[in-house]
C-alpha cells in the first residue's frame, strides 16, 4: 500500500512540474536621430516585439513566453557614420521600467560596416517589452558634428523562454 502512495505523489509531482523551452528569434530594427554632435548622442527606435508572432513562430501560446533574453546584437552602418564613430551602448527605457543596458562595443572596428556588440549576461527585458512606451536607445559618440539624420539597422537575436 505504501508503494502505491509514493507511486501516486511522484506521479502528482510530475503532472504539476513545469517543463520550459528556449529557441532564438530575430528581429530588424532601425535607430533614428538627428542634429547629431561631436560627443555623447541617442538614436532610438520603437520597442516592438510582436508576442503573438513571437508565439506563432515558436508553436506556443502567448501568454506561454516567460522570458526574453538578448543574445546577440549587431549594428550596421555605412563607411561615412563609422568614421567619426567611436562607441556603442544598446539600452531599452519604457514608461514604467527604468533604463536597462543590454550590450555596448568600444572600440569600434574600423574595417567593417556590422559591428557585432558585447551582450550583457544580465539582459533580460521582457518587463520592459510588455510595458508601454518601450523604446529602444542605442547611445553612440560621435568625434564630430552630424547635422543630417542618422540611422543605422540592427540585427538582434533574443532568448525566448516559454511553457510549450
Amino acid at each position: 500500500m505504501r508503494k502505491i502512495y509514493i507511486a501516486m505523489i511522484i506521479a502528482l509531482l510530475g503532472a504539476c512540474a513545469t517543463v520550459e523551452s528556449d529557441e532564438s528569434y530575430e528581429s530588424e530594427i532601425t535607430l533614428r536621430g538627428e542634429m547629431l554632435f561631436e560627443g555623447s548622442n541617442t538614436l532610438q527606435a520603437e520597442a516592438v516585439l510582436d508576442k503573438k508572432a513571437i508565439a506563432e513562430h515558436l508553436g506556443a501560446d502567448p501568454q506561454s513566453i516567460s522570458e526574453v533574453k538578448l543574445l546577440e546584437a549587431t549594428v550596421e552602418m555605412d563607411e561615412e557614420q563609422l568614421a567619426i564613430t567611436e562607441s556603442f551602448l544598446l539600452q531599452i527605457v519604457s514608461d514604467n521600467k527604468g533604463l536597462k543596458s543590454l550590450a555596448s562595443l568600444s572600440p569600434l572596428d574600423a574595417n567593417s560596416s556590422s559591428q557585432k556588440l558585447g551582450v550583457s549576461e544580465k539582459a533580460e527585458l521582457w518587463p520592459h517589452l510588455q510595458d508601454n512606451g518601450s523604446t529602444w536607445v542605442l547611445d553612440l559618440n560621435l568625434t564630430e558634428d552630424l547635422m543630417d539624420d542618422m540611422q543605422v539597422r540592427a540585427k538582434l537575436r533574443f532568448l525566448i523562454s516559454y511553457k510549450p
